[in-house]
């Protein structure tokens, strides 16, 4: 099925980009979205039984992105211009798939070998050494969070699309049995028989410190060096390793007094600058806000963007011809020690963390023909 709508969209990069991001998530049935010059074009995998309602959805949700027009611009701080070589402008994800270093497994999920996986295990060692070596204290985390968890600190309300709710199959042993000796066994049959979930995959590294240390005293300030599995659904937005279900982030999470979190974030900025600057890789720093998805989250936008709340680490695509945000330096302010009750000496403290999405950032690092 085919339909199109008059284009509102204000045309500058931010808002088009938010729009193409968040519009699979109108209609399970979207497969391709484009914008004309003067209308935005669908096509369904099914006929839309209301396109009167699914033409409202779309003007709200133009209206929600045409928000981001009214926020200032984002601010080039730092640009390390580099030449790329003509030769390195092919296509570096095709041909990780067809050598298979990278194996599909389902849509945004993929398994690793060969050069790409030493590559992997190489950048890790890099993060962890580089950890290490400030005395970060090390933590294991595991992939799971209680769905309270995301409740409380407002995840779910600013990115609903995100979350990956886990279940279990129903405790009634008639359940059981039917599941047991059905001979057509398929996904719908099964989803009809799970209990309501409890549990969620985490979106982000940073959320189980905040689990560990929820209504604690912390006496001193402390970073947290911590690895980890990230997951969020992202509709029809995986097409190479720029965004995926599951991820691996290393991030370095910070508590103690505002001095010591805002001097942490800018130490290791002016560290991380000199790293990638010597390695002669082209990146830029700017500043950034999240991608909200709810009309109250957009709003949040004005507020870290007004109070320099968050600077992206981008890494160039020569074969895209387009920037990739391959880590990020987030200050909290002590909002999320308030959520999860941290304190000091009977005051909230403050916290801030940085975080590096290793395929995106291998995969950049590939693209351009680089190590660090």
């Amino acid at each position: 099925m085919y339909f199109k709508t008059k284009n509102i969209l204000i045309q500058k990069e931010e808002v088009i980009k938010s729009f193409y991001e968040k519009v699979y998530f109108l209609s399970p049935h979207l497969e391709q979205c484009s914008i004309e010059k003067y209308n935005i074009v669908f096509n369904f995998n099914k006929k839309i039984k209301n396109i009167v309602a699914f033409k409202r959805d779309v003007g709200r949700l133009i209206a929600r992105v045409n928000l981001l027009d009214r926020i200032e611009k984002s601010k080039i701080f730092y640009e390390n211009k580099v030449k790329i070589s003509k030769g390195l402008k092919k296509n570096i994800f095709q041909e990780l798939i067809r050598t298979r270093q990278l194996i599909k497994i389902s849509d945004g999920i993929y398994s690793y070998q060969g050069n790409f996986l030493n590559e992997f295990k190489r950048l890790d060692k890099f993060f962890f050494n580089y950890a290490e070596r400030l005395g970060y204290e090390e933590l294991h985390v595991n992939d799971t969070l209680p769905i309270e968890s995301i409740i409380n600190n407002d995840y779910v309300s600013n990115f609903p699309n995100h979350p990956i709710f886990l279940s279990n199959i129903q405790r009634n042993i008639s359940t059981l049995d039917k599941i047991s000796n059905s001979k057509n066994l398929d996904k719908n049959f099964i989803g009809l028989k799970l209990e309501k979930p409890f549990l969620v995959l985490s979106p982000t590294v940073c959320y189980h410190c905040f689990e560990i240390n929820k209504k604690s005293n912390m006496k001193k300030n402390v970073v947290f060096n911590i690895l980890a599995k990230c997951n969020r659904y992202e509709s029809n937005n995986y097409k190479t390793l720029e965004r995926l279900q599951t991820f691996t982030m290393r991030e370095y999470v910070a508590y103690g007094s505002k001095r010591y979190v805002e001097n942490f974030l800018k130490q290791n900025l002016k560290k991380f600058i000199n790293i990638f600057k010597k390695s002669n890789i082209k990146f830029r720093i700017i500043s950034a806000s999240d991608p909200f998805f709810s009309d109250t989250g957009i709003k949040k936008i004005f507020y870290q963007s007004i109070q320099s709340l968050k600077y992206e680490i981008q890494f160039y695509l020569p074969k895209e011809k387009k920037w990739l945000a391959v880590g990020s330096f987030n200050n909290h302010l002590n909002i999320l020690t308030q959520k999860y009750k941290i304190k000091s000496n009977s005051k909230y403290i403050y916290s801030g963390c940085i975080g590096f999405g290793y395929e995106r950032f291998l995969y950049s690092l590939i693209s351009q023909g680089k190590k660090l």
